[in-house]
């Protein structure tokens, strides 16, 4: 019988993810009681999936069978390592909600140097907001919530983790949604004025715009006939395709997100004072 105090379907995803960003093939993962079992196609893949697995807070062993040392023995959780992880994840929260606007101008950037659409622009950005997150809190995966370790501490930790984890993914989707704000009022905006001046007031927008509600604000009205609702889901599926995995329900990213209808076409003047 399979152990609860590990998390298989986790660990199967952190290696699966890990495969495809490296090109690894081959591997398999053995499900014993107490013990997870980690059978990597050489030494090296042995190593960088343990290295992904002990980010992500497992206490991941490499016995030494006959010479081999290609095989993982995934034995129980690191509180330490979770610690650690839990400090990293408090960190990109907090770096991602002063951000937003930056992440609307690399979008913009994009956009404009690189000769691709607002969509592709979109996409590029949010895949390496993504991996930036990513690479300083280890991968972030579904969870299986029957798995119960013994160790209160661990089960605490593991709470925690899992409760900041769904924020870093609610915030990337806020990026989304003010990056796809940003990259169509620009493209709105640039025919009637100066790259700068549509730059600075797209961003604006996308700042005020996509910023979240406050909890005595009335929903904004949706005008007909705008691109908003259409839009929203676009920036909504851009950020769910970034955690393709996360169990977090994409569509509650954008409860506190105030309506995105497309504005009038601003005259020059509206677009200096925006900027101002």
């Amino acid at each position: 019988m399979a152990s609860t105090e590990l998390d298989v379907q986790h660990i199967t995803t952190i290696c699966d993810r890990t495969a495809d960003r490296t090109g690894i093939t081959g591997f398999t993962i053995t499900d014993r009681p107490a013990v997870v079992h980690v059978r990597a196609p050489s030494t090296e893949a042995a190593g960088i999936f343990r290295a992904a697995l002990s980010r992500v807070g497992y206490t991941v062993d490499r016995p030494l069978y006959f010479g081999r040392r290609d095989e993982l023995t995934i034995r129980g959780w690191n509180n330490r390592g979770l610690t650690t992880r839990i400090t990293a994840l408090r960190d990109e929260i907090n770096r991602l909600d002063a951000t937003r606007r930056e992440t609307a101008a690399t979008a913009i950037d994009r956009l404009t140097t690189g000769r691709t659409t607002p969509d592709d622009a979109l996409s590029d950005v949010i895949r390496e907001l993504r991996d930036r997150v990513e690479h300083h809190t280890g991968l972030i995966a579904p969870t299986n919530p029957r798995t119960r370790p013994s160790d209160p501490d661990t089960v605490r930790l593991l709470r925690t983790a899992r409760r900041l984890e769904q924020h870093i993914t609610e915030r990337i989707h806020r990026h989304a949604i003010t990056a796809d704000v940003a990259v169509h009022r620009y493209a709105r905006y640039r025919p009637h004025t100066t790259h700068d001046l549509a730059r600075a007031a797209a961003i604006h927008d996308a700042h005020l715009t996509a910023r979240p509600k406050s909890p005595t604000s009335n929903p904004a009205p949706h005008t007909p006939g705008t691109d908003a609702t259409p839009r929203a889901e676009a920036a909504a599926s851009v950020a769910a395709r970034a955690f393709p995995t996360t169990p977090h329900d994409a569509t509650t990213a954008d409860s506190g997100i105030a309506d995105r209808a497309t504005p009038p076409t601003p005259s020059t003047s509206d677009i200096k004072r925006a900027n101002r």
